[in-house]
């Protein structure tokens, strides 16, 4: 069985990657609560979590980096002063993070976002209402804070930079 855990502290104090993602009732119920946080900190099965939340794990390892930020289990959400407090911090912990992954594609957790079939060839869509994630509100300020993203989109991934966007055909055609 294969673990990961919480750890406290300060975002400003690792390197982390952030996880940009659609909550749903798959996200409620793996959330983080006063009941369940002692644990998590001892141990979280990986194989216990969605999709989408192993496809981020499998993705910042991939990207070297030893901490991954994810909203619904780094914050108690059941505590109304904690949920309130990493509210009013979502813009430091999305500026600071090194890297933000955005499961774009994602219409749930159950799918996650690595899984995708091959390039199609056609040109890829941003932001869309086809790309799930895009349609959400909360995500054009995840977006603007980030340095950059890395998005998993259901055509290819693509990176997103101080204004400039790359997709892994090497075209820039957005629609």
């Amino acid at each position: 069985m294969e673990q990961v855990r919480l750890i406290e502290g300060e975002s400003n104090d690792k390197i982390y990657i952030a996880l940009s993602h659609r909550w749903n009732s798959n996200t409620a119920l793996q959330s983080t609560t006063g009941a369940n946080v002692g644990r998590r900190k001892e141990e979280i099965d990986l194989n216990s979590l969605s999709q989408t939340f192993q496809d981020a794990v499998t993705a910042t390892r991939k990207l070297g980096i030893q901490y991954l930020w994810i909203d619904s289990l780094c914050i108690v959400q059941d505590n109304n002063n904690e949920v309130t407090m990493e509210c009013n911090r979502m813009e430091l912990i999305f500026s600071q993070a090194y890297s933000v992954i955005a499961a774009t594609s994602g219409h749930s957790g159950h799918y996650g976002f690595l899984s995708r079939h091959g390039m199609d060839g056609r040109p890829f869509l941003l932001p869309n209402d086809e790309e799930n994630l895009h349609t959400r509100g909360w995500v054009f300020q995840e977006r603007a804070l980030a340095r950059h993203t890395i998005h998993f989109a259901t055509s290819q991934t693509y990176w997103e930079c101080e204004g400039s966007i790359i997709g892994e055909s090497g075209r820039d055609d957005f629609v």
